[in-house]
């Protein structure tokens, strides 16, 4: 359980600050660029656990591949995280007439942030 949590607590402390902190006191209407900064540093903090969660898979003997496959793994993992959370602010505004999702351009730029996060640290976390 304690390695879950160190693996886990970097994407943790970004929602928890996302949902209990910027939503309810609709902070994004104030800064218009926490938006891109939590999802920026969100596929960062993905990213950071993917690459713990391998070298944990790793150390048990059931992953092993080349730091370029790990790596790129990573960020597809991101990429698909992003997307599930794409469908989390989609059914949420839904659901309950919220308005986390103001265009498709704002989607496709969350997309995007996202997944440039885990390129940009990916290859400083991946290790061999």
């Amino acid at each position: 359980m304690r390695e879950l949590v160190k693996i886990f607590w970097y994407p943790a402390l970004i929602l928890l600050v996302s949902e209990l902190i910027i939503n309810p006191f609709r902070l994004f209407e104030l800064f218009w660029w926490l938006d891109e900064f939590l999802h920026f540093f969100g596929g960062m903090a993905v990213a950071i656990s993917a690459s713990l969660l391998l070298r944990r898979a790793h150390a048990l003997g059931l992953y092993s591949a080349d730091r370029r496959i790990s790596i790129f793994f990573v960020v597809c993992f991101v990429a698909l995280v992003a997307v599930v959370w794409e469908w989390h602010e989609f059914v949420r505004d839904f659901l309950f007439s919220q308005n986390s999702q103001l265009s498709m351009f704002d989607t496709m730029k969350d997309l995007f942030l996202g997944v440039l996060g885990a390129c940009i640290i990916s290859p400083f976390v991946v290790k061999r």
